[in-house]
């Protein structure tokens, strides 16, 4: 059987990627500061995913992911 976490992996980061974006801006954040806390909050959250789901994290096999979720954050 194989692990389904990859499905929802640059969807999924985007999301975060901007959702944590979101929250440091409504903090006060600056906004280079924000899109970087965006950006750590999707790769991390989904290294976590991946380690969870038991398979290696995604974002050690693809360097798209790490880009994809620094667009998301700077998408706002």
């Amino acid at each position: 059987m194989k692990p389904c976490a990859p499905v929802g992996g640059r969807p999924g980061a985007c999301l975060f990627a901007i959702d944590g974006t979101v929250k440091a801006l409504a903090a006060g954040v600056p906004v280079l500061s924000a899109i970087a806390l965006g950006t750590i909050t999707a790769t991390f959250g989904g290294m976590i995913r991946d380690i969870f789901a038991g398979i290696i994290p995604l974002v050690l096999r693809h360097e798209i992911y790490v880009t994809a979720a620094a667009l998301g954050a700077a998408s706002l």
